[in-house]
């Protein structure tokens, strides 16, 4: 029987054979570049990080720069990035996300290791005009935040962003895209609302209090370093006090074993009267 090459069922089943293949194609081709298309999302977020620490990338090796530089860690529960540069100096850098004009905006901003002055920015969109809302990806607009507070006074700030001619901690915004630049103030210090614990101290995951460096104490009287009290004056007995004369909590003085409690206060008083009756 002679096929009819020209019967709707002729063409419907070739084109539905053709579609077949073709989609078994695109998703073998799909599954076998999927860790290819991962990689370079990474290294492209690599990439983001580096530059908000306004690091020129060209002819770097990003992968091994990023290694070198940075590690990826948690801070009160959030995601946070520590960066130690060439010249020993911790930065901090926070991951942000918000809204633009058309579309999501997002990027990341580096704090100097007091964690109240911006060290460097980096933005992207999705979707803004070019030449307008799209500006944000600008070395020229980033550049306007580096050096304006988020904390005074121990206290969060907010950054702002105004038209026209920037004053003092302000930032211009970009000329015929108030929207976006407005979008990028709302998602910084949205941003910097979610890091407050860890901007302003309280949190026991700041570096101080983890290495029991002086003014670790002063912020375990805020509610800080609260895993402190579980490390030097642990027992808050004569072990803590004695181990404080001979080096070890000179910042518990003004800390722990001075806030009243007894069994370490106590037995450092004992100590001390000790110390005065043999001398």
């Amino acid at each position: 029987m002679k096929l009819n090459t020209n019967s709707n069922v002729y063409t419907i089943i070739y084109a539905t054979v053709i579609v077949i293949i073709v989609a078994l194609l695109l998703a073998v081709v799909s599954s076998a570049l999927r860790p290819r298309q991962a990689a370079n999302v990474e290294l492209d977020r690599k990439k983001q990080v580096l530059s908000s620490l306004n690091i020129d990338l060209k002819g770097q090796d990003v992968d091994a720069l990023y290694s070198e530089l940075i590690e990826e860690t948690e801070r009160a529960g959030k995601p946070i990035y520590v960066a130690t540069l060439s010249d020993g100096s911790n930065k901090f850098i926070i991951p942000m996300r918000g809204a633009g004009l058309w579309g999501p905006i997002w990027g990341y901003v580096a704090l100097n290791d007091d964690m109240s002055t911006i060290y460097g920015t980096f933005f992207n969109h999705e979707s803004e005009t070019p030449g307008l809302g799209g500006e944000i990806t600008t070395e020229k607009f980033q550049n306007g935040f580096i050096g304006k507070h988020v904390l005074e006074n121990g206290v969060l700030r907010a950054v702002e962003i105004v038209k026209g001619d920037a004053a003092g901690e302000q930032v211009q915004a970009i000329s015929g895209a108030t929207i976006t630049s407005k979008g990028v103030e709302t998602m910084i210090n949205t941003a910097l609302k979610d890091y407050e614990q860890v901007l302003t101290g309280n949190s026991s995951d700041k570096p101080c209090c983890k290495a029991g460096k002086e003014g670790c104490c002063k912020a375990e009287k805020e509610g800080c370093c609260k895993a402190e009290k579980e490390g030097c004056c642990k027992a808050e007995t004569e072990g803590c006090c004695k181990a404080e004369k001979e080096g070890c909590c000179k910042a518990e003085k003004e800390g722990c074993c001075k806030a009243g409690k007894e069994g370490c206060c106590k037995a450092g008083k004992d100590v001390e009267q000790q110390n005065q009756k043999e001398d």
